[in-house]
């Protein structure tokens, strides 16, 4: 368990929710200091963190989109810190995916990595983000 210092000069363990806590700030942490816009939101059962990363829409995507991008805020993807699957009584980073056009349909979850393993998070995430239609990898399924 990782211990915190006092003021005294003495420590004591976290607590479990001082580590959930600390793993869910350096995650947000990181990807802000790269330059993405983090919004949180929590409910009793999970954490959700809205990961945007903003861009200059060009003249192609103004003629590719009915709205007229008149509101475009960039790329987003929502990110969940919940339950392990793959480790009971752990956490985990999870994407979390609507089924259908724009997010339609039920959501589903898609585990990244361990909770502690805020760095793969963030390399994902950056991945996703940051890749031009052309550059995203094939689908493995």
């Amino acid at each position: 368990m990782t211990e915190r210092r006092h003021t005294h000069g003495t420590t004591r363990p976290r607590s479990q929710g001082e580590q959930l806590t600390h793993m869910i700030d350096a995650l947000r942490d990181e990807l802000t200091a790269r330059g993405f816009t983090v919004n949180q939101r929590r409910t009793r059962t999970y954490v959700l963190l809205e990961v945007r990363q903003s861009l200059v829409p060009t003249a192609a995507d103004y003629q590719h989109d009915l709205d007229g991008f008149a509101n475009f805020a960039g790329l987003t993807q929502d990110v969940v810190f919940s339950t392990d699957p793959e480790r009971p009584g752990s956490y985990a980073w999870h994407l979390l995916w609507g089924e259908g056009l724009r997010g339609e349909g039920e959501p589903s979850l898609q585990r990244i990595c361990p909770a502690e393993d805020t760095g793969h998070a963030v390399r994902v995430l950056e991945q996703m983000l940051r890749l031009l239609p052309e550059q995203a990898p094939a689908s493995t399924s």
